[in-house]
């Protein structure tokens, strides 16, 4: 679109977890991977975590937080025992909706170090570059912690 209009480029970043392309559309696939290739894109030293095989518990689960988050109701905290007992990929979800209850409820406020620190290391990656100046004093690295248990995949 940049270039159509001959503007300079801005940034942008989508990520997905899986993404279906027709056949027929592989040609303009490539055609996006070679361009962002020529602007000297890299990919991040970490995958994204990755959705259990069996997501319906997780994903119940993860819809009840989502729900009282959204509507305030409740807060996320890593050691909470709920959180605790969902598989890695769901906790990270919560997580990433309790980053977004903070930002709607308190929007200038610095986030929870606590909360950002547990994130998923491509999350923790993603929060800071969208909103750097409510990340908490802590170092953020683009190389996972080695302890994490969700990143032996």
């Amino acid at each position: 679109m940049a270039r159509r209009l001959g503007v300079a480029v801005g940034t942008y970043s989508h990520h997905v977890d899986s993404l279906y392309v027709q056949e027929r559309d592989t040609y303009h696939l490539a055609e996006a991977i070679r361009e962002v290739t020529r602007w000297g894109y890299t990919v991040p030293a970490f995958m994204p975590p990755t959705m259990p095989t069996d997501a319906r518990n997780g994903l119940a689960a993860a819809l009840l937080w989502e729900h009282q988050l959204r509507n305030n109701q409740r807060a996320a905290a890593p050691g909470d025992a709920e959180l605790r007992g969902l598989d890695p990929y769901w906790r990270n979800i919560v997580l990433l909706l309790e980053i977004d209850r903070q930002v709607q409820v308190h929007p200038e406020a610095i986030f929870d170090a606590s909360t950002f620190q547990a994130l998923h290391p491509t999350c923790r990656w993603l929060v800071a570059r969208d909103w750097p100046a409510r990340l908490p004093p802590i170092p953020v690295t683009d190389a996972p912690p080695a302890h994490l248990a969700y990143m032996s995949s």
